[in-house]
């Protein structure tokens, strides 16, 4: 039996446990996370410098060199802020620049769920108005690739990876605009597959709405793997379990076998220029179920 069929036999021993409620908190209090329902501590941020043996920082931009103003520190509070800023192209009205300020979790391997808190704090945007253009958006979010689907043809062919991700998000309308005044974030939970070598490119399988947050508004977000059901699971603060079933082969391991806390931002292109899109999002009480 390989080591990795081994590990989807623990991960199956551990089914899908209900996932914390959101906390109820001030900003200096703190929730102590602690084994619970198969989740067990992964990060507090009690200290102000980041753990190097837990994360390891690192942005990635697709479609432009606009990624600006990269921001992970542990605040006074003890939480994680991670900032970002992203400017669209004014070469055409198609695509978007793309860039992510990512956390990246160290021995991930036997890691089949995740779960965190999370608020955020500033989003500004302006997209395009141009007919067919890309929207400007946002999304803070935690992502678990999980097994690949046998099509990967070497160890730097990340085709048929499949991933899970949670996230807050927010775009702007279809005019281009982003009501600042609307503090309403959507929250969401899906299953993707990478189409791409190296994954630059993915489609999404399968997603659960799990309905929104507002801004300055603590949140915990949680997804969680089932290999024995062919199922992952997402859940917010104390509602219900919002499962996707798949029927694609889990038996190989991922060729990208991250799992991480990120910022992502998005500015779509726009001949008019002036498009962007900025988010700061506060982090805290990572868990994880292995």
């Amino acid at each position: 039996m390989t080591h990795w069929n081994v590990q989807k036999m623990l991960a199956g021993c551990a089914v899908l446990g209900v996932l914390m409620a959101a906390p109820a908190r001030g900003e200096d209090d703190r929730l102590h996370v602690a084994d619970r329902e198969g989740f067990i501590r992964y990060d507090r941020f009690d200290e102000r410098r980041l753990d190097a043996k837990k994360w390891y920082g690192e942005q990635l931009a697709t479609g432009g060199s606009g990624g600006l103003e990269i921001v992970r520190r542990v605040n006074r509070h003890g939480r994680l802020v991670m900032r970002h800023r992203v400017s669209g192209g004014d070469h055409s009205h198609d695509g978007r620049h793309i860039s992510r300020n990512r956390m990246r979790m160290l021995d991930t391997d036997a890691i089949y769920g995740m779960r965190f808190d999370v608020k955020v704090k500033r989003v500004w945007m302006h997209g395009c108005a141009a007919e067919g253009a890309s929207k400007s958006s946002v999304r803070a979010r935690g992502v678990m690739f999980l097994f690949n689907d046998g099509s990967s043809t070497g160890s730097t062919d990340a085709r048929g990876d499949v991933g899970t991700v949670v996230e807050v998000y927010r775009s702007t309308a279809s005019d281009g605009a982003y009501d600042n005044n609307n503090k309403e974030m959507n929250v969401r939970g899906f299953l993707f597959r990478c189409k791409t070598t190296g994954c630059g490119t993915s489609e999404i399988l399968d997603q659960v709405d799990l309905g929104t947050v507002s801004r300055w508004q603590w949140s915990t977000l949680g997804m969680t793997w089932d290999p024995e059901r062919d199922e992952v699971s997402f859940r917010m603060n104390d509602g219900e379990d919002q499962v996707i079933a798949y029927d694609h082969s889990d038996a190989d391991a991922p060729v990208r076998s991250n799992k991480r806390l990120e910022v992502r931002v998005e500015g779509a292109n726009c001949t008019d220029g002036g498009s962007f899109a900025e988010m700061k999002a506060v982090f805290d009480n990572v868990a994880v179920q292995r």
